[in-house]
């Protein structure tokens, strides 16, 4: 928040431009890994096979592994969501039978649904590559959607929002936050006339998070003869947000 500050000593007037310091406007720290993972949401698709579900999710929509354990379990990951690919057999909890016997099995209506921005041309992409979808693109209120299989029968639907909502998305982040490191600071007296002595002190600073880069930081601090104290400053971030 910018805040105009008039402070008068005697003759002198200064008018500054202060912004509080990067540690006050972001989160201290970044979560830890542990603290990441009781937060995460995943879903878990069942597979008959393993190999060719991670193939179809990383080759042709984007995904990465982030853990696997052949063959049996993988985990994939794209932006925010994390997909677990678990097969009906083989020692892990997702493959055992339910209470009445029913067994885990591919299949179903519920689905995952990954964004595109221009839908026809992504739908033309893959049925080149011989992927097999289950309907033509529809139309509604929101936008355009197709499904399509993956190798087990699990279907993914491909979406493109209307124009308002794609403009929408990318604004409906409230904050963001980082981790800042003070990589150096130097304090020097600014000026020895009579009065309350000012300080001048430079910081350079180091984000690390969604804000990525670097800052300086310059500051004023005003020294009274009560030992009080009080400091206006001004910065100025170069880097990415977001990635951005």
């Amino acid at each position: 928040m910018w805040i105009l500050e008039v402070v008068n000593m005697r003759t002198r007037i200064l008018i500054l431009f202060v912004i509080s310091l990067g540690a006050l406007l972001f989160a201290g720290s970044t979560p830890s890994k542990e603290q990441a993972d009781m937060t995460s949401v995943r879903v878990r698709y069942m597979v008959n096979e393993l190999d060719p579900a991670v193939d179809f999710y990383t080759k042709h929509l984007g995904f990465s592994v982030k853990q696997e354990r052949r063959p049996n379990f993988a985990m994939l990951s794209r932006g925010s969501l994390e997909l677990v690919l678990s097969t009906p057999f083989g020692p892990g909890g997702a493959a055992k039978p339910m209470s009445d016997g029913r067994k885990p099995e591919p299949g179903g209506w519920n689905r995952i649904i990954v964004n595109v921005t221009d839908l026809p041309t992504e739908v033309a992409r893959l049925r080149k590559a011989g992927l097999h979808f289950l309907n033509e693109i529809a139309t509604g209120p929101g936008g355009s959607e197709i499904l399509l299989d993956d190798p087990s029968g699990n279907p993914v639907e491909l979406f493109q929002p209307t124009a308002a909502q794609s403009q929408a998305g990318p604004h409906t982040r409230g904050h963001a936050s980082a981790k800042v490191t003070v990589q150096s600071s130097e304090g020097k007296p600014y000026d020895q006339a009579e009065g309350p002595g000012l300080v001048e002190i430079n910081i350079s600073e180091r984000f690390a998070g969604d804000l990525n880069g670097e800052s300086p930081v310059r500051a004023l601090q005003v020294l009274r003869k009560d030992k009080s104290a009080s400091m206006v400053s001004t910065q100025r971030f170069s880097g990415k947000l977001g990635g951005r």
